[in-house]
């Protein structure tokens, strides 16, 4: 079997976890995403999320709600959650599933 398109690196300085995504993320990858996520999450527990996307080429909507999932459970433990470096269509997918405050309001609850 292929490895998944998707690369997810993590990085803890003190309270702060960077989340580096490369790739795409969609219906075939995005647990990739979460399982990366919640070993360093639970590992560090950080009060600051950071995900860049620097790398990210194609994102559908089970990608956006998994980026929401992530930042539901950041929310959850009171930590601050934020989307960097998002490519202008994937910012335009976040907006269209109302999920564009991931970007700019780290600690803000969706509507």
């Amino acid at each position: 079997m292929d490895d998944p398109p998707i690369d997810v690196s993590t990085v803890v300085h003190g309270d702060h976890l960077t989340v580096k995504v490369s790739g795409e993320i969609d219906t075939f990858t995005a647990q990739v995403l979460a399982d990366e996520f919640h070993t360093a999450y639970t590992a560090a527990k950080p009060g600051q999320v950071v995900v860049d996307l620097a790398g990210v080429d194609f994102c559908d909507a089970a990608g956006a709600r998994e980026l929401t999932s992530l930042a539901d459970v950041v929310a959850a433990q009171g930590g601050t959650f934020q989307l960097r470096q998002v490519h202008p269509q994937i910012v335009w997918l976040l907006d269209q599933l109302g999920v564009g405050y991931l970007r700019s309001c780290p600690s803000s609850p969706g509507p």
